[in-house]
């Protein structure tokens, strides 16, 4: 006798948007909806699995922003502003040391040399 085909039911489908939110893999979603594959999981419920991750970065994104404008965050401020590229964390100048070549002295310690003062490898 053929195994009789699966009925979505709208909890099934929230349940599924509610545990892609959580970031359970979709084996573990498919076992507890009751299905056998992570596949069959996919063809019945594939807007579920995309919208379920969309909204919980939605609403992590938002929190994080409501923290980071608010004020009373200022580490949220920063992490955003880095996040955006608008914010750096270090000055220009040591920026430019880093590109710099690094040579170690008798004391252990790094010493930055100009390119211009490098001295030849002949």
């Amino acid at each position: 006798m053929p195994r009789p085909s699966f009925r979505v039911k709208e909890e099934d489908r929230q349940l599924v948007r509610s545990m892609a939110a959580l970031g359970l893999r979709q084996e573990q979603i498919a076992k507890t909806v009751g299905l056998r594959s992570p596949k069959t999981l996919r063809k019945h419920f594939g807007r579920e699995l995309q919208a379920g991750w969309a909204e919980a970065t939605l609403a992590v994104m938002h929190v994080a922003y409501e923290m980071a404008t608010s004020g009373r965050y200022p580490h949220m401020t920063i992490f955003w502003d880095k996040c955006r590229q608008t914010l750096s964390e270090e000055p220009k100048e040591e920026q430019e040391q880093e590109k710099r070549a690094r040579a170690r002295s008798d004391a252990g310690g790094f010493v930055f040399l100009n390119p211009k003062e490098t001295p030849d490898a002949t």
